[in-house]
């Protein structure tokens, strides 16, 4: 005789990773709670990538409740700050802060309905394709070290959005920019043979590790084991907006990209 057992679970959360271009993340991604015990958090993942939480310390209350959230704690009261690693090289690790409980309201855009999307920077090994340019930029600080953790922006003005990349151990970063333009529409157009952008990178410098070209296989190596204290970009340029100590940027440069084609830059650090 066959007995099924119903299991009722309350979702807390659920995250949904993009790439930079948008397209959605379908390979595990590991995430891990700062200050937390891993044993105090329940995950549960869908084969479509995304990650379900469903037990949170503070939060017992409400994984148990289904007909009406408890009024306390608040909603986004309380900050999961995660380190995401994902297990595609082609993707860069990186820190977000997860505001919970999330609204129960689904006209909300924090709906506890609606998974929270998560974009994941470019890792070395992504490359450019179809229309898409990239750029390699590496950051330096001006005594010759690589900067790791450093948040590259490239803009190419209306109607591109800001494309974003985050430095590693080597102090490079890619920057994926989709969807470039190759001709102007309508009467008389043309072919465009490049895109001007313009480049720099943001700094929290208190927080960025800094290598000796010498040590750089050190670096890598201890990068490669890491799971925890990654930069995260979200925060980097929120705190670039308020003028806040320690965030400091680089110069810009300019340079022209083509779509398909892998730019390269060097950008300096002098610190303030």
């Amino acid at each position: 005789m066959t007995v099924f057992e119903l299991l009722d679970r309350r979702l807390l959360a659920a995250l949904r990773f993009v790439d930079a271009v948008g397209a959605p993340v379908t390979s595990p991604v590991e995430a891990r709670a700062e200050g937390v015990d891993p044993r105090a958090l329940s995950w549960s993942r869908r084969r479509d990538g995304t990650l379900l939480l469903l037990r949170a310390p503070g939060l017992e209350a409400h994984a148990a409740a289904f007909e009406a959230p408890p009024g306390a704690p608040a909603v986004g009261a309380e900050i999961l700050t995660l380190d995401l690693r994902p297990s595609d090289p082609a993707l860069a690790p990186r820190r977000v802060a997860l505001a919970l409980p999330r609204d129960p309201d689904p006209a909300s855009p924090d709906s506890l309905l609606t998974a929270a999307e998560i974009r994941l920077p470019p890792g070395l090994r992504a490359r450019p394709q179809g229309l898409e340019a990239a750029i390699l930029a590496t950051v330096r600080h001006d005594d010759g070290r690589l900067v790791e953790g450093a948040v590259v922006r490239a803009s190419a003005g209306a109607p591109h959005a800001e494309a974003l990349g985050l430095t590693g151990p080597s102090g490079e970063a890619l920057v994926r920019l989709p969807g470039l333009p190759i001709a102007s529409p309508g009467p008389g157009a043309t072919v465009l043979g490049d895109l001007e952008v313009d480049l720099d990178a943001v700094i929290e410098g208190p927080r960025v590790r800094l290598h000796a070209p010498r040590d750089l296989a050190a670096a890598r190596a201890a990068h490669a084991g890491r799971r925890a204290g990654f930069p995260d970009p979200d925060a980097i340029l929120a705190a670039l907006l308020i003028a806040a100590p320690g965030i400091e940027t680089t110069p810009t440069a300019s340079l022209a990209v083509r779509p398909g084609r892998l730019a390269a830059a060097t950008l300096t650090w002098t610190p303030a």
